[in-house]
Protein backbone atom coordinates (compact mmCIF):
# COMPACT_ATOMS: atom_id res chain seq x y z
CA UNK A 1 0.00 0.00 0.00
CA UNK A 2 2.52 2.33 0.52
CA UNK A 3 4.16 1.75 -2.56
CA UNK A 4 0.79 2.50 -4.29
CA UNK A 5 1.15 6.23 -2.79
CA UNK A 6 4.52 7.15 -4.65
CA UNK A 7 4.35 8.94 -7.50
CA UNK A 8 5.37 6.56 -10.53
CA UNK A 9 2.27 4.03 -9.17
CA UNK A 10 -0.08 7.38 -9.29
CA UNK A 11 1.44 7.65 -12.98
CA UNK A 12 0.90 4.02 -14.21
CA UNK A 13 -2.54 3.60 -12.90
CA UNK A 14 -3.97 6.70 -14.22
CA UNK A 15 -2.36 5.45 -17.79
CA UNK A 16 -3.83 2.36 -17.01
CA UNK A 17 -7.18 4.11 -16.07
CA UNK A 18 -6.79 5.89 -19.60
CA UNK A 19 -6.16 2.62 -21.71
CA UNK A 20 -9.45 1.03 -20.00
CA UNK A 21 -11.83 3.73 -20.67
CA UNK A 22 -10.25 5.01 -24.16
CA UNK A 23 -12.95 5.17 -27.31
CA UNK A 24 -10.56 3.66 -29.26
CA UNK A 25 -9.83 0.01 -27.34
CA UNK A 26 -7.81 -1.24 -30.15
CA UNK A 27 -5.10 1.73 -29.59
CA UNK A 28 -4.82 2.97 -33.08
CA UNK A 29 -3.31 6.22 -33.49
CA UNK A 30 -5.29 9.27 -34.57
CA UNK A 31 -2.64 10.86 -36.35
CA UNK A 32 -1.21 9.48 -40.21
CA UNK A 33 2.35 10.16 -39.61
CA UNK A 34 1.96 7.78 -36.19
CA UNK A 35 0.09 5.12 -38.67
CA UNK A 36 2.94 5.36 -41.53
CA UNK A 37 6.22 5.02 -38.63
CA UNK A 38 4.20 1.90 -36.38
CA UNK A 39 3.33 0.34 -39.82
CA UNK A 40 6.99 0.84 -41.28
CA UNK A 41 8.48 -0.22 -38.18
CA UNK A 42 6.65 -3.52 -38.24
CA UNK A 43 6.68 -4.68 -41.75
CA UNK A 44 10.48 -3.63 -41.49
CA UNK A 45 10.74 -6.57 -38.71
CA UNK A 46 10.14 -8.95 -41.77
CA UNK A 47 12.98 -8.01 -43.84
CA UNK A 48 15.28 -10.83 -44.50
CA UNK A 49 18.21 -8.45 -43.80
CA UNK A 50 17.29 -7.84 -40.03
CA UNK A 51 16.68 -11.21 -38.78
CA UNK A 52 19.88 -12.14 -37.62
CA UNK A 53 20.76 -11.18 -34.24
CA UNK A 54 23.13 -8.35 -33.50
CA UNK A 55 25.81 -7.70 -30.88
CA UNK A 56 24.88 -6.41 -27.50
CA UNK A 57 25.23 -2.52 -27.27
CA UNK A 58 28.69 -3.08 -25.13
CA UNK A 59 30.22 -5.08 -27.99
CA UNK A 60 28.08 -2.71 -31.24
CA UNK A 61 30.16 -1.20 -33.22
CA UNK A 62 30.68 2.40 -32.67
CA UNK A 63 29.40 5.75 -35.58
CA UNK A 64 29.11 9.47 -35.91
CA UNK A 65 26.02 11.28 -37.90
CA UNK A 66 27.78 14.47 -39.89
CA UNK A 67 25.95 17.44 -41.07
CA UNK A 68 27.06 20.39 -43.20
CA UNK A 69 25.54 23.75 -41.88
CA UNK A 70 26.17 27.09 -43.41
CA UNK A 71 23.66 30.14 -42.72
CA UNK A 72 19.74 28.44 -42.62
CA UNK A 73 17.45 29.32 -40.07
CA UNK A 74 17.62 27.05 -37.12
CA UNK A 75 14.41 27.86 -35.14
CA UNK A 76 11.63 29.99 -35.91
CA UNK A 77 11.10 33.28 -34.01
CA UNK A 78 8.22 34.90 -33.10
CA UNK A 79 8.41 37.39 -35.72
CA UNK A 80 8.75 34.88 -38.64
CA UNK A 81 5.89 32.53 -37.11
CA UNK A 82 3.49 36.25 -37.18
CA UNK A 83 4.53 37.68 -39.78
CA UNK A 84 1.93 38.58 -43.31
CA UNK A 85 3.75 39.30 -46.14
CA UNK A 86 2.39 40.83 -49.49
CA UNK A 87 0.25 38.56 -51.28
CA UNK A 88 -0.34 36.35 -48.39
CA UNK A 89 -3.31 36.11 -46.03
CA UNK A 90 -1.95 34.26 -43.39
CA UNK A 91 0.98 33.93 -41.17
CA UNK A 92 3.23 30.67 -40.99
CA UNK A 93 1.97 29.99 -37.51
CA UNK A 94 -2.25 29.61 -38.49
CA UNK A 95 -0.82 27.82 -41.71
CA UNK A 96 1.03 25.24 -39.79
CA UNK A 97 -1.80 24.89 -37.31
CA UNK A 98 -4.32 24.31 -40.12
CA UNK A 99 -2.11 21.57 -41.64
CA UNK A 100 -1.25 19.99 -38.92
CA UNK A 101 -4.57 20.19 -36.57
CA UNK A 102 -4.52 17.04 -34.81
CA UNK A 103 -0.61 17.63 -33.74
CA UNK A 104 -1.58 21.40 -32.69
CA UNK A 105 -4.29 19.83 -30.35
CA UNK A 106 -1.86 17.04 -28.94
CA UNK A 107 0.70 20.57 -28.48
CA UNK A 108 -1.77 22.38 -26.73
CA UNK A 109 -2.95 19.75 -24.36
CA UNK A 110 0.68 19.13 -23.42
CA UNK A 111 1.64 22.78 -22.66
CA UNK A 112 -1.74 23.10 -20.79
CA UNK A 113 -2.77 26.40 -22.81
CA UNK A 114 -6.47 27.22 -24.28
CA UNK A 115 -7.34 29.12 -27.15
CA UNK A 116 -8.51 31.98 -24.87
CA UNK A 117 -5.59 32.57 -23.68
CA UNK A 118 -4.32 36.38 -24.07
CA UNK A 119 -0.75 36.77 -25.56
CA UNK A 120 0.22 38.93 -22.29
CA UNK A 121 -0.39 36.12 -20.14
CA UNK A 122 2.42 35.68 -17.56
CA UNK A 123 3.07 32.61 -19.35
CA UNK A 124 3.61 33.94 -22.50
CA UNK A 125 7.30 33.90 -22.35
CA UNK A 126 7.65 29.70 -22.11
CA UNK A 127 4.71 29.37 -24.16
CA UNK A 128 6.41 31.18 -26.92
CA UNK A 129 9.22 29.09 -26.75
CA UNK A 130 6.86 26.15 -27.21
CA UNK A 131 5.49 27.27 -30.27
CA UNK A 132 8.55 28.31 -31.81
CA UNK A 133 10.10 24.15 -31.05
CA UNK A 134 6.54 23.00 -32.39
CA UNK A 135 6.76 25.24 -35.37
CA UNK A 136 10.42 24.20 -36.19
CA UNK A 137 9.89 20.40 -35.77
CA UNK A 138 7.64 21.19 -38.82
CA UNK A 139 9.31 22.78 -41.07
CA UNK A 140 12.71 22.03 -42.57
CA UNK A 141 15.29 23.75 -40.08
CA UNK A 142 18.47 22.78 -38.66
CA UNK A 143 16.56 22.31 -35.08
CA UNK A 144 14.46 19.21 -36.58
CA UNK A 145 17.16 17.84 -38.15
CA UNK A 146 19.16 17.78 -34.63
CA UNK A 147 16.42 16.70 -32.15
CA UNK A 148 15.88 13.85 -34.51
CA UNK A 149 19.29 13.07 -35.25
CA UNK A 150 19.80 13.02 -31.37
CA UNK A 151 17.19 10.24 -30.88
CA UNK A 152 19.97 7.82 -32.06
CA UNK A 153 21.51 8.48 -28.57
CA UNK A 154 17.81 8.02 -27.25
CA UNK A 155 17.84 4.76 -28.65
CA UNK A 156 21.01 3.42 -27.59
CA UNK A 157 19.97 4.31 -23.73
CA UNK A 158 16.82 1.99 -23.87
CA UNK A 159 18.53 -0.82 -25.93
CA UNK A 160 21.20 -0.51 -22.94
CA UNK A 161 18.65 -0.49 -20.13
CA UNK A 162 16.93 -3.53 -22.09
CA UNK A 163 19.79 -5.40 -22.22
CA UNK A 164 20.60 -4.48 -18.36
CA UNK A 165 23.43 -2.04 -18.11
CA UNK A 166 24.45 -0.51 -14.89
CA UNK A 167 22.27 3.14 -14.65
CA UNK A 168 25.70 4.37 -13.58
CA UNK A 169 27.87 3.06 -16.88
CA UNK A 170 25.02 4.21 -19.38
CA UNK A 171 26.06 7.35 -20.20
CA UNK A 172 29.20 6.52 -20.66
CA UNK A 173 28.27 3.33 -22.83
CA UNK A 174 26.34 6.07 -25.15
CA UNK A 175 29.31 9.16 -25.29
CA UNK A 176 31.60 5.89 -26.35
CA UNK A 177 29.35 4.14 -29.35
CA UNK A 178 28.16 7.53 -30.36
CA UNK A 179 28.48 11.46 -31.40
CA UNK A 180 26.84 13.93 -33.73
CA UNK A 181 28.72 16.28 -34.87
CA UNK A 182 27.26 19.61 -36.77
CA UNK A 183 29.66 21.41 -38.78
CA UNK A 184 28.78 24.91 -38.45
CA UNK A 185 30.95 26.64 -41.13
CA UNK A 186 30.63 30.30 -40.11
CA UNK A 187 29.49 30.07 -36.24
CA UNK A 188 32.06 31.84 -35.36
CA UNK A 189 30.81 34.89 -37.67
CA UNK A 190 27.73 34.99 -36.25
CA UNK A 191 28.96 34.71 -32.54
CA UNK A 192 30.62 38.21 -33.18
CA UNK A 193 27.39 39.48 -35.10
CA UNK A 194 25.69 38.43 -32.26
CA UNK A 195 23.30 36.88 -34.99
CA UNK A 196 20.46 35.44 -33.47
CA UNK A 197 21.23 31.84 -35.45
CA UNK A 198 24.45 31.55 -33.44
CA UNK A 199 22.09 31.85 -30.11
CA UNK A 200 19.40 29.16 -31.34
CA UNK A 201 22.71 26.87 -32.33
CA UNK A 202 23.92 27.35 -28.22
CA UNK A 203 20.74 26.37 -26.77
CA UNK A 204 20.69 23.17 -29.00
CA UNK A 205 23.85 22.72 -27.99
CA UNK A 206 22.90 23.12 -23.89
CA UNK A 207 19.66 20.99 -25.12
CA UNK A 208 21.27 17.74 -26.70
CA UNK A 209 24.81 18.59 -24.56
CA UNK A 210 25.32 14.42 -24.30
CA UNK A 211 26.05 13.67 -28.02
CA UNK A 212 26.24 16.81 -29.78
CA UNK A 213 29.46 18.28 -30.88
CA UNK A 214 30.03 21.61 -33.04
CA UNK A 215 32.70 21.91 -35.05
CA UNK A 216 33.71 25.79 -37.34
CA UNK A 217 36.62 27.45 -38.78
CA UNK A 218 37.81 30.08 -36.55
CA UNK A 219 38.95 33.03 -37.79
CA UNK A 220 41.49 35.59 -35.69
CA UNK A 221 43.88 38.54 -36.71
CA UNK A 222 46.35 38.43 -32.90
CA UNK A 223 47.78 41.50 -32.96
CA UNK A 224 51.38 42.21 -34.24
CA UNK A 225 53.63 41.66 -30.66
CA UNK A 226 56.21 44.30 -31.92
CA UNK A 227 54.25 46.66 -33.70
CA UNK A 228 50.51 46.74 -31.94
CA UNK A 229 48.72 46.57 -35.20
CA UNK A 230 46.63 43.94 -36.34
CA UNK A 231 48.51 40.72 -37.44
CA UNK A 232 48.52 37.94 -40.22
CA UNK A 233 44.47 36.00 -40.13
CA UNK A 234 45.02 33.04 -38.71
CA UNK A 235 42.26 29.81 -38.77
CA UNK A 236 41.96 27.53 -36.82
CA UNK A 237 39.37 24.45 -36.84
CA UNK A 238 37.17 23.92 -33.83
CA UNK A 239 35.22 21.50 -32.15
CA UNK A 240 32.96 22.35 -29.39
CA UNK A 241 31.06 20.71 -26.42
CA UNK A 242 29.20 21.68 -23.26
CA UNK A 243 30.41 21.10 -19.75
CA UNK A 244 27.90 18.28 -18.25
CA UNK A 245 27.88 20.54 -15.10
CA UNK A 246 28.16 24.19 -15.31
CA UNK A 247 27.10 24.56 -19.03
CA UNK A 248 29.74 26.12 -20.45
CA UNK A 249 31.38 26.05 -23.43
CA UNK A 250 34.08 23.49 -23.95
CA UNK A 251 36.93 23.43 -26.23
CA UNK A 252 37.37 19.51 -27.12
CA UNK A 253 39.59 19.57 -29.81
CA UNK A 254 41.94 23.32 -31.95
CA UNK A 255 43.52 22.48 -34.85
CA UNK A 256 45.64 25.45 -36.47
CA UNK A 257 45.06 25.73 -40.21
CA UNK A 258 48.06 26.86 -43.05
CA UNK A 259 45.13 28.93 -44.65
CA UNK A 260 40.85 29.51 -45.22
CA UNK A 261 40.13 25.93 -45.92
CA UNK A 262 37.03 27.04 -47.68
CA UNK A 263 39.07 27.00 -50.91
CA UNK A 264 36.80 25.07 -53.59
CA UNK A 265 32.94 24.15 -53.48
CA UNK A 266 31.43 25.16 -49.96
CA UNK A 267 29.95 21.91 -48.52
CA UNK A 268 32.24 19.58 -49.62
CA UNK A 269 34.74 22.00 -47.81
CA UNK A 270 32.78 22.67 -45.01
CA UNK A 271 32.87 18.50 -44.26
CA UNK A 272 36.44 18.11 -45.00
CA UNK A 273 37.95 20.36 -42.52
CA UNK A 274 35.56 19.37 -39.08
CA UNK A 275 35.46 15.23 -40.40
CA UNK A 276 38.59 14.31 -38.47
CA UNK A 277 36.40 15.40 -35.35
CA UNK A 278 34.12 12.57 -36.38
CA UNK A 279 35.42 9.76 -33.57
CA UNK A 280 33.53 6.62 -34.36
CA UNK A 281 34.14 3.82 -36.74
CA UNK A 282 31.31 4.64 -39.89
CA UNK A 283 30.46 7.76 -40.48
CA UNK A 284 26.56 8.86 -40.80
CA UNK A 285 26.47 12.05 -43.38
CA UNK A 286 23.22 13.77 -43.63
CA UNK A 287 21.97 17.53 -44.74
CA UNK A 288 21.00 20.08 -42.66
CA UNK A 289 16.70 19.15 -43.29
CA UNK A 290 16.82 15.86 -42.42
CA UNK A 291 14.54 14.01 -39.65
CA UNK A 292 14.79 10.89 -37.86
CA UNK A 293 12.48 8.28 -35.53
CA UNK A 294 12.57 6.76 -32.45
CA UNK A 295 11.91 3.49 -33.94
CA UNK A 296 14.23 3.73 -36.73
CA UNK A 297 17.29 4.61 -33.61
CA UNK A 298 16.59 1.00 -32.59
CA UNK A 299 17.80 -0.62 -35.59
CA UNK A 300 21.19 0.85 -36.30
CA UNK A 301 22.84 -1.64 -34.83
CA UNK A 302 21.71 -3.86 -37.74
CA UNK A 303 22.38 -1.50 -40.16
CA UNK A 304 25.96 -1.22 -39.00
CA UNK A 305 26.60 -5.07 -39.28
CA UNK A 306 26.43 -4.72 -42.92
CA UNK A 307 29.58 -3.56 -42.99
CA UNK A 308 31.16 -7.28 -43.97
CA UNK A 309 34.25 -7.88 -46.30
CA UNK A 310 34.40 -4.95 -48.95
CA UNK A 311 31.52 -3.06 -48.46
CA UNK A 312 32.39 0.12 -48.01
CA UNK A 313 28.77 2.04 -48.00
CA UNK A 314 25.64 1.50 -47.36
CA UNK A 315 22.41 3.94 -48.33
CA UNK A 316 19.44 3.41 -47.02
CA UNK A 317 15.84 5.58 -48.04
CA UNK A 318 14.33 8.76 -47.33
CA UNK A 319 10.93 9.87 -46.41
CA UNK A 320 9.68 12.81 -47.96
CA UNK A 321 8.10 15.07 -45.18
CA UNK A 322 7.42 18.10 -47.34
CA UNK A 323 5.09 16.71 -49.81
CA UNK A 324 1.81 18.86 -47.66
CA UNK A 325 3.73 21.77 -48.87
CA UNK A 326 1.34 21.78 -52.34
CA UNK A 327 1.32 20.91 -55.69
CA UNK A 328 5.15 21.32 -56.60
CA UNK A 329 6.40 20.28 -53.05
CA UNK A 330 4.09 16.70 -53.97
CA UNK A 331 5.81 16.51 -57.51
CA UNK A 332 9.59 17.24 -56.02
CA UNK A 333 8.85 14.90 -52.97
CA UNK A 334 7.02 11.75 -55.54
CA UNK A 335 10.15 12.43 -57.66
CA UNK A 336 12.77 12.35 -55.22
CA UNK A 337 10.58 8.97 -52.95
CA UNK A 338 10.97 7.00 -56.25
CA UNK A 339 14.74 7.86 -57.19
CA UNK A 340 15.06 7.14 -53.12
CA UNK A 341 13.48 3.48 -52.57
CA UNK A 342 12.93 1.91 -56.12
CA UNK A 343 15.71 3.11 -58.01
CA UNK A 344 18.39 3.36 -55.59
CA UNK A 345 17.44 -0.40 -54.95
CA UNK A 346 17.07 -1.54 -58.83
CA UNK A 347 21.27 0.79 -58.81
CA UNK A 348 22.07 -1.18 -56.08
CA UNK A 349 21.49 -4.55 -57.17
CA UNK A 350 21.64 -6.42 -60.10
CA UNK A 351 22.98 -3.06 -62.00
CA UNK A 352 25.53 -2.49 -59.27
CA UNK A 353 26.05 1.21 -60.43
CA UNK A 354 25.03 2.68 -57.41
CA UNK A 355 27.26 5.10 -55.80
CA UNK A 356 27.06 8.04 -52.87
CA UNK A 357 24.51 10.85 -53.30
CA UNK A 358 25.31 12.82 -49.97
CA UNK A 359 22.75 11.58 -48.16
CA UNK A 360 21.67 9.69 -45.81
CA UNK A 361 24.42 7.19 -46.81
CA UNK A 362 26.74 5.52 -43.89
CA UNK A 363 30.40 5.11 -44.78
CA UNK A 364 33.15 3.04 -43.31
CA UNK A 365 34.92 6.10 -41.94
CA UNK A 366 38.17 4.50 -41.47
CA UNK A 367 38.86 3.62 -44.91
CA UNK A 368 37.04 6.73 -46.31
CA UNK A 369 39.73 8.98 -43.98
CA UNK A 370 42.77 6.65 -45.83
CA UNK A 371 41.27 6.52 -49.12
CA UNK A 372 40.28 9.76 -50.52
CA UNK A 373 36.99 11.22 -48.24
CA UNK A 374 33.63 11.04 -48.61
CA UNK A 375 33.77 14.32 -51.26
CA UNK A 376 35.57 15.89 -53.79
CA UNK A 377 36.14 19.54 -53.25
CA UNK A 378 37.46 21.10 -56.41
CA UNK A 379 35.56 24.24 -57.78
CA UNK A 380 33.10 24.10 -60.85
CA UNK A 381 34.44 20.23 -61.64
CA UNK A 382 32.66 18.89 -58.76
CA UNK A 383 29.25 20.63 -58.37
CA UNK A 384 27.62 16.92 -57.57
CA UNK A 385 30.44 16.53 -54.84
CA UNK A 386 29.40 13.58 -53.56
CA UNK A 387 28.67 11.27 -56.54
CA UNK A 388 32.94 11.17 -56.71
CA UNK A 389 32.93 9.55 -53.11
CA UNK A 390 30.83 7.02 -54.95
CA UNK A 391 33.09 6.81 -58.30
CA UNK A 392 35.81 6.76 -55.79
CA UNK A 393 34.49 3.50 -53.75
CA UNK A 394 34.16 1.57 -56.60
CA UNK A 395 37.36 2.61 -58.77
CA UNK A 396 39.59 1.19 -55.65
CA UNK A 397 37.72 -2.15 -55.03
CA UNK A 398 35.16 -1.35 -52.81
CA UNK A 399 31.01 -2.11 -53.13
CA UNK A 400 27.67 0.01 -52.34
CA UNK A 401 24.97 -1.71 -50.40
CA UNK A 402 20.99 -0.46 -49.72
CA UNK A 403 19.03 -1.22 -46.29
CA UNK A 404 15.53 -1.20 -46.83
CA UNK A 405 14.48 -2.26 -43.18
CA UNK A 406 15.78 1.34 -41.85
CA UNK A 407 14.88 4.77 -43.22
CA UNK A 408 14.95 8.50 -42.30
CA UNK A 409 12.97 11.86 -42.95
CA UNK A 410 13.83 14.77 -45.37
CA UNK A 411 12.50 18.13 -46.58
CA UNK A 412 12.84 18.88 -50.07
CA UNK A 413 12.47 22.15 -52.54
CA UNK A 414 8.25 23.51 -52.25
CA UNK A 415 8.83 26.12 -54.76
CA UNK A 416 8.80 26.35 -58.42
CA UNK A 417 11.69 28.25 -58.55
CA UNK A 418 13.84 26.32 -55.55
CA UNK A 419 12.64 22.72 -58.09
CA UNK A 420 13.77 24.18 -61.06
CA UNK A 421 17.16 25.11 -59.67
CA UNK A 422 17.83 21.89 -58.32
CA UNK A 423 17.56 19.97 -61.34
CA UNK A 424 19.56 22.57 -63.09
CA UNK A 425 22.40 21.50 -60.52
CA UNK A 426 21.37 18.34 -61.24
CA UNK A 427 21.94 17.85 -64.68
CA UNK A 428 24.97 20.59 -65.12
CA UNK A 429 26.77 18.06 -62.25
CA UNK A 430 26.42 15.30 -64.86
CA UNK A 431 27.91 17.07 -67.71
CA UNK A 432 30.74 18.04 -65.23
CA UNK A 433 31.30 14.28 -64.65
CA UNK A 434 31.78 13.26 -67.96
CA UNK A 435 34.86 15.63 -68.14
CA UNK A 436 36.34 13.99 -65.23
CA UNK A 437 39.11 11.16 -65.06
CA UNK A 438 37.14 9.03 -62.86
CA UNK A 439 34.27 8.63 -65.79
CA UNK A 440 36.97 8.12 -68.41
CA UNK A 441 38.70 5.31 -65.69
CA UNK A 442 35.06 3.46 -65.33
CA UNK A 443 33.93 3.48 -68.71
CA UNK A 444 37.66 2.06 -69.53
CA UNK A 445 37.07 -0.94 -67.49
CA UNK A 446 33.55 -2.18 -66.94
CA UNK A 447 32.02 -4.74 -68.40
CA UNK A 448 29.53 -4.08 -71.25
CA UNK A 449 26.44 -4.61 -68.99
CA UNK A 450 27.59 -2.72 -66.07
CA UNK A 451 28.75 0.60 -68.92
CA UNK A 452 25.37 0.62 -70.46
CA UNK A 453 24.06 0.25 -67.15
CA UNK A 454 25.87 3.05 -66.02
CA UNK A 455 25.06 5.25 -68.87
CA UNK A 456 21.49 4.96 -68.74
CA UNK A 457 21.71 5.99 -65.24
CA UNK A 458 23.26 8.81 -65.37
CA UNK A 459 24.88 11.56 -68.03
CA UNK A 460 23.08 9.04 -70.93
CA UNK A 461 19.87 9.92 -69.32
CA UNK A 462 19.99 13.53 -69.87
CA UNK A 463 22.19 13.17 -73.05
CA UNK A 464 19.09 10.88 -74.53
CA UNK A 465 16.19 13.51 -73.66
CA UNK A 466 18.25 15.63 -75.06
CA UNK A 467 18.53 13.95 -78.47
CA UNK A 468 15.21 12.84 -77.91
CA UNK A 469 13.75 16.37 -77.82
CA UNK A 470 15.54 17.62 -80.35
CA UNK A 471 14.26 15.05 -82.80
CA UNK A 472 10.51 16.16 -81.78
CA UNK A 473 11.80 19.59 -82.33
CA UNK A 474 12.78 18.67 -85.51
CA UNK A 475 10.21 16.00 -87.00
CA UNK A 476 7.44 18.58 -85.37
CA UNK A 477 8.99 21.65 -87.76
CA UNK A 478 9.28 19.49 -90.46
CA UNK A 479 6.47 18.27 -90.67
CA UNK A 480 4.73 21.95 -90.23
CA UNK A 481 7.03 22.96 -93.50
CA UNK A 482 6.19 20.23 -95.24
CA UNK A 483 2.16 21.03 -94.50
CA UNK A 484 2.65 24.34 -95.73
CA UNK A 485 1.02 25.22 -99.22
Amino acid sequence: LLALASENAFTVLDSLHRCLTTANPGGEPVNTEAKRQLIYFCTSLHNRRIRFRPPPVTHMKSWSSFTPYYGEDVTYSIKQLRAVYDGDDIDLENLLKALFPDEWENQRERCETDTATTRASAGQEAEDHALQDWASDRGQLLSRTIRGVCRYSEGLRVLSRLEGVKESEIEWLNWLKYEYVVTCQIYGKHRREKDQRADDINKLRKRYRACLRMAYVDEKRPPNPKTGDEGEEHFHSMLMGIHPETQEDVVLCKVRLPGNPIIGEGKPENQNHAIIFAHGEYLQTLDMNQDNYMSESLKIRNMLELFRGNVRIVGYPEHVFSMSGGAVAHFSGSNEMVFGTTMQRFLAWPLMCRFHYGHPDLWDKVWAMANGGVAKASRTLHVSEDIFGGFNVILRGGTIGFAEFIHCGKGRDMGFTAVNGFEQKISAGNALQCSSRELYRMGKFFDIFRLMSFYFTGAGFFLTNRITTGIILGLGLGLRLGLEP
